[in-house]
């Protein structure tokens, strides 16, 4: 447990980073160049882990490598969606409205699989639904005088980004009972980084790199490298540890820690309803993740 807290804490730390990255990156690269350096970086890093440590589950997965290509898709079109928003919005705003992941994921889950169709029976997975939706719309509306229809199309992309991600874990959730999680992982993100390459030659700038400070190249791969490959390859690993709930419990502080760093950062801050909605939302993911969420590794 000791060591699973420590890789826990290791993960919170990481993960409370991507959006101020992709916000302090976002006045020198569009969306998909960023998103395609940041995922190659990653990508690389995760295929270095498993050569090393898993690689005869690695070269064994080729054989039916079609299994990877829609959860690629998904993570693809996941990844433009989430940046997109992140531009749109602020960090803080990004990473609490996606703690909705957790009523998405679930409801889902709920409408597919028959022995899930009590999760949305469970008087606390409506509390939790309805405090937690009315939490996002605190948080979409305590901008007060200073919303506008940008911000307001941020959000509904984080909306939408909930929704691919949960469309993503739920399509994975046979695989992964096949295939090693890291390796699942390795391969989805390997194949999403190819598909970023000829958005990029088309729609972005793969020459922008060479334009920009050593810095800023620094932060780019380097964001990279530790919150997508790294921060993936950490997140399996506190899974295996302490169990998807207990995991999930612990990343319910990231919009705090996030919030934090925003406000050190990027001089972020929050009106009084926003901070009140943020703490409804996580509030509500927590009573849902605690009271209704149940994993076979948990029990």
């Amino acid at each position: 447990m000791n060591r699973g807290l420590f890789y826990g804490g290791l993960l919170i730390l990481i993960w409370s980073w991507p959006t101020v990255f992709i916000t302090l990156l976002s006045d020198d690269f569009d969306v998909i160049t960023q998103n395609f350096f940041r995922y190659s970086a990653g990508s690389l890093i995760l295929l270095l882990i498993v050569l090393v440590f898993r690689r005869r589950e690695f070269l064994r997965a080729r054989a039916k490598v079609y299994r990877f290509f829609i959860p690629s898709l998904l993570v693809f079109a996941f990844q433009i969606v989430w940046v997109q928003a992140i531009y749109l919005t602020t960090p803080t705003t990004s990473i609490l409205l996606s703690k909705l992941d957790v009523i998405f994921i679930a409801t889902l889950s709920a409408l597919l699989f028959e022995a899930e169709r009590r999760v949305v029976k469970n008087r606390f997975f409506i509390a939790g639904c309805s405090l937690a939706l009315l939490g996002a719309v605190g948080v979409a509306l305590g901008r007060g005088g200073e919303a506008d229809a940008q911000f307001n199309l941020g959000v509904l992309l984080l909306l939408l980004r909930s929704g691919i991600w949960a469309v993503y874990t739920v399509m994975i959730r046979d695989l992964v009972n096949k295939v090693e999680p890291l390796i699942t992982a390795t391969w989805v993100f390997l194949f999403a980084s190819v598909l970023f390459l000829p958005a990029v030659v088309v729609w972005g700038d793969i020459y922008r790199p060479t334009n920009v400070s050593v810095t800023t190249n620094i932060m780019l791969f380097g964001s990279g490298a530790v919150c997508v490959g790294l921060g993936n390859a950490l997140n399996y690993t506190t899974i295996k540890h302490l169990g998807s709930t207990m995991t999930t419990t612990l990343l319910l502080v990231t919009p705090f820690t996030a919030g934090i760093i925003a406000y050190l950062v990027c001089d972020e801050t929050l009106t009084a309803l926003q901070v009140v909605s943020g703490v409804v939302i996580v509030s509500s993911c927590l009573l849902i993740v605690r009271k209704v969420v149940v994993h076979d590794d948990d029990k």
